[in-house]
């Protein structure tokens, strides 16, 4: 994912990454931040990348955040 990758170039360090089927997670933090990213890749190779951004002190709702925890 060249998003994430960019981001790695800006100090953005990753703090769990996993996949399920076509969607790969990972979480980045740097400096009090957190970024939720959603990389979607279907069978027609049409790509999508979600990013959330989130402030270490502001919790996202609890209905909102389950959709981005780290099972893992």
């Amino acid at each position: 994912m060249a998003t994430v990758l960019r981001l790695r170039q800006h100090d953005w360090e990753i703090v769990s990454s996993h996949a399920e089927r076509d969607v790969t997670y990972r979480t980045l933090a740097k400096r009090g931040w957190k970024l939720y990213a959603r990389y979607y890749a279907d069978a027609d190779t049409a790509r999508t990348v979600s990013l959330t951004a989130v402030e270490d002190g502001c919790r996202l709702p609890g209905k909102i955040r389950a959709g981005y925890a780290d099972p893992a």
